[in-house]
């Protein structure tokens, strides 16, 4: 008779799922940006620019199936910045335990070349106003619509940043691939902070 011991069973497991369980998505409630925000059509193919104050409404989709609105910036390598409500228990500050789900679409307007560079995108962390750390940097978008669900980061309690998790914004910036007839530029579809909470007892809820 085959017999597998019980510590392999578990150490199979372990490996096979992943360590943070995200106990709650939050999609943005506001955004500050340093250039004007459009938000594009793929179905008529058309940009209408908006004020901060409406933008955010075209991005709170789920990542896995937004819609055909999109948000895009007037000028290369600005920075969007969202601001997302508090967590409804404090975030987890272990290494690795918070994640950025986001949406892409590679071309604008429906115009651009297939022949350009790919455009990039980049994440980064900010507490009440101030940078904290870059979640990812000039990660390619490398196909027409592309989801990248796994941009984890670690969150750290200090002056900028605090238990509860208030005040949490997250900066997007587009950077286009390469130019001219072969420019291509990126549109940003959805995002959301996937929250994994400090468990009763101040320890990291995980799943085994």
């Amino acid at each position: 008779m085959l017999r597998i011991h019980h510590a392999v069973i578990l150490l199979a497991l372990l490996v096979a799922v992943p360590a943070f369980a995200q106990d709650q998505s939050l999609a943005p409630t506001g955004e500050n940006n340093d250039a004007t925000v459009g938000v594009g059509n793929d179905t008529d193919c058309t940009v209408t620019f908006c004020d901060a104050a409406a933008c955010d409404d075209e991005v709170d989709d789920d990542p896995a199936s937004p819609d055909a609105l999109e948000l895009v910036t007037d000028t290369n390598n600005a920075i969007i910045i969202f601001t997302f409500p508090t967590p409804s228990a404090n975030p987890s500050t272990a290494a690795g335990a918070q994640n950025v789900d986001v949406n892409f679409t590679r071309t604008l307007d429906c115009v651009e070349s297939s022949d350009g560079t790919d455009p990039v995108f980049s994440l980064t962390l900010y507490c009440s106003g101030v940078s904290k750390l870059a979640i990812t940097t000039n990660q390619a978008i490398t196909a027409e619509d592309e989801r990248d669900s796994t941009n984890t980061f670690t969150y750290t309690t200090d002056g900028d940043c605090d238990a509860a998790g208030v005040n949490v914004e997250i900066g997007v910036t587009l950077g286009k691939g390469g130019g001219g007839g072969s420019l291509r530029r990126a549109s940003l579809n959805a995002i959301e902070w996937e929250v994994t909470h400090v468990a009763a007892g101040g320890r990291t809820r995980r799943t085994f």
